[in-house]
């Protein structure tokens, strides 16, 4: 009898001292896990600060209104063609600093803006990583938000028929997180203009298209040194299904068109993009002595 008591006991004790040391793995591991989380958060919040300073010394100035001739693609009939069209399109004017853009760091040679969002950041593109900047910040340095960048697949003169711009979708609202505001009909109809900003110009790109569309990288899967790639590009983003999905049916294309893809996340559709496409109407030149500082 007392063997079988001892061996109860020893038991019990067993029993306690294993679950005394899984609570105690449980509450290191939990206090890991908090310790990463709110590290995470904290990172999360400087390199927003980040942003937000830069983007605190970039005045947005009343925009000027610009007479643009659009010159669109000749309708296949035999009537006689039609003058170009004439609108009148308003560009922000942005005051930049682009000696202290490039002096804190190169890969920076573009700035995007779009009015009524949260989205004004620089546009940088690393020459030999070409996802650098999914993942490391306008500084270099890792980060969860990394940059809105282009792949060195895309020239920064915005020479290409499709120019690819990437940004992650963050929870805090940065990056381009607000590009899915044109989810929305109302901000889609409203806000038709995207402004990239260089040295010595502004293009203006009209929004085409807002629509969910797979995760293929675009350069990859679509060759847009010809005409039909391009073409099939815009027909399966005419044809990809998705709720919140709006084209801007009737707007004529120019000739020789450019295009401007943005690509975000979709949260919780890891095999899907949101893509913002524009087309560009209008480009303005700044001569020497009128460039943007």
């Amino acid at each position: 009898m007392p063997e079988r008591k001892n061996s109860r006991r020893k038991a019990r004790r067993r029993k306690k001292t294993i679950y005394l040391v899984l609570c105690a793995l449980f509450l290191v591991g939990f206090l890991v896990c908090a310790g990463l989380w709110i590290r995470g958060e904290l990172r999360k919040e400087e390199e927003k600060d980040t942003y937000e300073e830069l983007k605190e010394q970039v005045a947005v100035l009343p925009p000027a209104e610009t007479k643009a001739p659009v010159e669109t693609k000749a309708p296949e009939t035999s009537q006689p063609e039609e003058q170009p069209e004439e609108r009148v399109i308003e560009i922000p004017d942005l005051e930049l600093d682009w000696t202290a853009l490039k002096e804190r760091n190169e890969d920076i040679y573009s700035w995007i803006y779009i009015p009524n969002t949260e989205i004004s950041y620089p546009v940088l593109q690393h020459s030999e990583e070409t996802d650098f900047y999914l993942d490391h910040d306008l500084d270099g340095k890792e980060a969860f938000a990394g940059a809105i960048y282009t792949q060195n697949l895309n020239a920064t003169d915005y020479s290409d028929k499709n120019t690819v711009v990437y940004g992650h979708s963050m929870k805090n609202g940065t990056m381009f997180h607000d590009l899915h505001k044109y989810e929305k009909a109302d901000f889609f109809e409203s806000n038709r203009y995207i402004y990239i900003y260089q040295p010595d110009r502004t293009l203006v790109y009209e929004v085409y298209g807002a629509c969910e569309f797979g995760n293929a990288l675009l350069p990859y899967k679509y060759d847009f040194e010809t005409e039909e790639g391009t073409e099939e590009f815009l027909e399966d983003l005419r044809n990809s299904e998705g709720a919140d999905n709006h084209i801007m049916e009737g707007l004529e294309f120019p000739e020789d068109e450019k295009l401007l893809t943005l690509s975000t996340c979709i949260a919780n559709h890891f095999e899907k993009r949101l893509l913002i496409v524009g087309v560009l109407v209008y480009e303005k030149e700044y001569t020497e002595g009128n460039e943007i500082s």
